[in-house]
């Protein structure tokens, strides 16, 4: 009976000893568990744990650096081309037809005629004008030639008087680029007007001479020249276009040989054709 009473009581200080270490169990356990997820988990090496190494795309100090100077100078960029634009519109930078560092230089050569009326009668001027051109702008020169078929008087014999003029040419083009379009120039300069005679070397009584007892001499006068112009073209190709105009010719000095300033000034049109790089 009384070792059914140390069984009983034994049993019942096992059972409570087993109550009293479950929790203990249980939080030993969880331990275990959580440290086994940490050792299962990728090892991540910081910064500070990697002797201070920087990950591999993050920017270094001086790159960082390079990047800030870089768009340091972009804003000031920008900012100088904003105030070049404003003191264009305001008119502070002066607008020229010419700028040297733009200029497209080429030229041209066009043989032309100019036709009219001198003394009553039809007269053609055959001539050429050509020059530089530096953009729309042209420098250069230009000549005519005419030969009056109208006799006239001079020293008791009749001459056909030769007339020739020319000077600086001055031009601008407007809408060279386009199929049709229009010039505005003139020229300036100076002509002579006069005869040219057969002067007799010698003075002997023998009537039979040759050509060779004779020199042909040119007497003439001289006159300033003034003609503006105004030229439509049709542009038949890169190099060669097609013009038509009309023209005001102005002279101050012609009074011989049957020529007047009067009667050799006056309306005419011109017809050219233009041959170089447009």
């Amino acid at each position: 009976m009384k070792s059914n009473k140390l069984s009983l009581i034994y049993l019942a200080a096992a059972l409570a000893l087993s109550f009293c270490c479950l929790p203990l169990l249980a939080a030993e356990e969880s331990g275990v568990n959580q440290a086994s997820a940490a050792s299962d988990a990728p090892v991540v090496n910081k910064p500070e744990e990697s002797g201070g190494d920087r990950p591999q795309n993050a920017p270094s100090a001086s790159e960082k650096k390079e990047e800030k100077t870089a768009t340091v100078d972009e804003l000031i960029k920008r900012k100088i081309d904003e105030k070049k634009a404003d003191d264009a519109a305001k008119g502070k930078t002066p607008q020229c037809l010419l700028n040297p560092r733009k200029i497209h230089v080429t030229g041209y050569f066009a043989p032309l005629v100019r036709m009219g009326e001198r003394n009553g009668h039809f007269a053609a001027f055959a001539g050429a004008k050509g020059g530089v051109m530096l953009d729309d702008f042209v420098i250069g020169a230009g000549y005519s030639i005419f030969t009056d078929y109208t006799k006239a008087i001079a020293n008791g014999h009749n001459h056909k008087i030769l007339t020739q003029f020319g000077g600086l040419l001055l031009e601008y083009d407007f809408f060279r680029k386009y199929i049709v379009n229009f010039s505005v120039g003139a020229i300036v300069g100076a002509g002579t007007s006069g005869y040219v005679y057969r002067k007799r070397l010698d003075d002997d009584d023998d009537d039979r001479y040759d050509d060779d007892d004779y020199e042909y001499r040119y007497k003439g006068t001289a006159f300033f020249y003034l003609e503006p112009e105004i030229m439509f073209y049709v542009n038949l190709a890169r190099f060669c276009r097609l013009g038509v105009g009309v023209s005001y010719r102005y002279t101050n000095g012609l009074d011989k040989y049957g020529l007047t300033d009067r009667t050799f000034d006056g309306l005419h049109g011109i017809m050219l054709c233009q041959f170089g790089w447009f």
